[in-house]
């Protein structure tokens, strides 16, 4: 007697489990299908790229770059429409077109429907230039604009040389001048465009401690008492 009633037992507890188990999977089915996952790139952003590169455009279409000769050096001017994606301006030079080189920076800090802005190469080299604007954008990204060319032809005013001895220690100069254009102010500048230091001579024949930032090259500007300018790379 006592061996169906164990059976019997047994098949209940069996049954008991089998709808325990079944209810537990309903539930999990029900939290899956309610369970929200994470979208990494929203509608909402997609919109908000697709505006952005498009004022980026905007921007680049209207950008006006213009490099003339100044009689500081060449002067490089540029203008730009309102927007909210431009971050700053770097100027930059090539002799071949092809290699450019950064010589200065400008924040985007005017205010206004156009915004007109520029800056002055003080020591261009004695052959065709070519200048272009990097536009930075506040997303990292940057636009490379179309460069200028500026044809340099100083070949009647060579009153300046300069070489450097004692292996790039000392700077000697010779300046082809008037007396009348005397006393002279010597500027010395590093390959960034920086003054690393001024000198006022007197005499035609000059020989110049170099400071160890320029030990390695830079350029040297000679301005006259009656205001003429000449440049030259070290």
């Amino acid at each position: 007697m006592k061996t169906p009633v164990i059976l019997m037992l047994v098949l209940l507890f069996t049954v008991a489990c089998q709808q325990v188990k079944t209810k537990s999977n309903s539930l999990l089915q029900k939290e899956e299908q309610h369970k929200i996952y994470p979208v990494h790139c929203s509608i909402k952003e997609n919109q908000q790229e697709k505006v952005a590169d498009k004022e980026k455009k905007y921007v680049q279409e209207n950008l006006k770059l213009g490099a003339t000769k100044d009689k500081e050096g060449v002067l490089v001017f540029w203008s730009i429409k309102e927007n909210t994606q431009t971050e700053a301006f770097v100027v930059e030079k090539s002799y071949d077109k092809i290699n450019f080189v950064p010589i200065g920076r400008i924040e985007d800090a005017l205010q206004g429907a156009s915004k007109h802005y520029s800056y002055i190469d003080h020591f261009p080299a004695k052959q065709r230039i070519y200048y272009r604007l990097k536009q930075l954008y506040k997303d990292g990204t940057y636009y490379n604009s179309p460069p200028k060319e500026v044809d340099i032809d100083n070949s009647s005013e060579g009153w300046l040389f300069v070489k450097s001895t004692c292996q790039f220690s000392k700077l000697r100069v010779e300046l082809a001048l008037e007396m009348a254009q005397f006393p002279v102010e010597i500027e010395l500048y590093n390959d960034l465009g920086a003054k690393i230091k001024s000198y006022i001579e007197h005499q035609s024949h000059s020989e110049l401690m170099l400071p160890s930032l320029l030990q390695e090259g830079g350029t040297v500007r000679v301005i006259t008492a009656d205001q003429k300018v000449e440049t030259q790379r070290f």
